[in-house]
């Protein structure tokens, strides 16, 4: 699975980019899953516990599906 991260604010500042692309993604995956990946992948940006995830306008909660 491909897909494409916004990052706002704080988070924008810190991966030095607005946008991550991520490839080679497993699936299924949840927000939670999404969160730890990016973690691993991207540690500049730090912990994301407190990070909440928006699928379209949306706040979701992290076990949501992608």
């Amino acid at each position: 699975m491909q897909l494409s991260v916004q990052l706002f604010a704080s988070l924008r500042e810190r991966a030095g980019s607005s946008r991550l692309e991520l490839s080679e993604l497993p699936e299924p995956l949840d927000i939670a899953g999404l969160k730890r990946l990016l973690e691993l992948r991207h540690p500049e940006l730090g912990g994301l516990a407190h990070v909440r995830g928006v699928l379209g306008t949306s706040y979701v909660d992290d076990n949501t599906r992608l």
